[in-house]
């Protein structure tokens, strides 16, 4: 009976390392059009386009392979428009300043590719638990690239402050999928992109609106508590 409580504690673990959320501070030379807000503590980046202004976080959990780029999108213009997250752009920066675009899942992407690792993590646990029945000992290595479980289980860390009476439209699973804003709506919800640890000492953002992009620099991952 050891080796399943064993197996049952060092699920725990992981359950618990990923639970840490960490968010990427706002970083001091921001584009002309971007200033640094703050809520509850917290860093906030806002950009000023033609017809509307965006609010955004970037954040990531515990040996997560991905960056959640949490995003609030307002129609402050006269017509409407449509959001595309699909055109979203991300480029990660290594510390010899060498630029890689990182890249960028859609909804359906990125649901898709967390249930076929979570089946193979499910798989994984199994074969571990039968081994370590068998043979009487086993040892086990984590890492950041191979674990998703946050992912699966992961709250969307939701920009709440607005400038119209209305609160803004939110996806039931976070995930922002293409959206028409009419005129005074809004939209939140989170655009997930794939990490990559060696690019990672400076994040570059481009969000579109309405045609153009709004840009947004983030630096020094740090603990959200």
């Amino acid at each position: 009976m050891k080796y399943p409580i064993l197996l049952l504690i060092a699920t725990m673990a992981i359950f618990s390392s990923c639970s840490r959320t960490f968010f990427y501070q706002p970083a001091d030379q921001q584009p002309e059009r971007t200033t640094i807000d703050y809520i509850n503590g917290v860093p906030d980046l806002r950009a000023k386009a033609t017809d509307g202004d965006v609010a955004a976080t970037l954040t990531t959990n515990g040996g997560s392979s991905y960056l959640n780029l949490n995003l609030a999108v307002f129609n402050l213009g006269d017509t409407s428009f449509t959001f595309e997250p699909e055109m979203v752009k991300a480029y990660g920066y290594h510390k010899n300043g060498q630029r890689k675009e990182l890249r960028v899942f859609s909804a359906r992407e990125f649901i898709k590719r967390r249930n076929t690792k979570n089946a193979i993590i499910i798989g994984a646990v199994a074969a571990v638990a039968i081994t370590a029945a068998v043979a009487g000992s086993s040892s086990s290595r984590h890492s950041e690239r191979d674990n998703d479980f946050d992912d699966f289980f992961f709250q969307p860390w939701f920009i709440i402050n607005t400038p119209f009476n209305t609160a803004p439209y939110t996806p039931r699973d976070g995930l922002l999928r293409s959206h028409t804003l009419y005129e005074d709506e809004a939209l939140q919800g989170v655009v997930k992109i794939k990490k990559n640890l060696d690019y990672n000492e400076k994040i570059l953002v481009e969000v579109p609106v309405n045609g153009e992009y709004v840009k947004f620099v983030f630096e020094d991952m740090v603990r959200k508590f």
